[in-house]
């Protein structure tokens, strides 16, 4: 019975500690100061980097960009790309 509520206890301790931190290291808070990460829809995102396909461009930081997938269920989101 003892190690039962131990038990207990630690369970219910990490799931206390889980709500405590965000899991993220990195800060992508949104420039307004909200405290809400900025969010960039990926279709959005990916379209745009395909039509700026100059040889002489640098490469994009996506490691602070925080992605927001709207289209998982759009089989048609890229068709636009590739029509004949």
């Amino acid at each position: 019975m003892k190690a039962l509520i131990n038990l207990g206890i630690a369970v219910s301790t990490a799931i206390l500690l889980s709500g405590c931190f965000g899991g993220s290291s990195s800060d992508s808070r949104s420039g307004s100061g909200s405290g809400v990460a900025a969010s960039t829809d990926f279709t959005t995102f990916v379209k745009k980097e395909i039509a700026n396909t100059r040889d002489d461009r640098e490469a994009v930081n996506i490691n602070s960009v925080k992605f927001s997938f709207n289209d998982r269920n759009n089989a048609q989101a890229y068709s636009d790309l590739f029509s004949q």
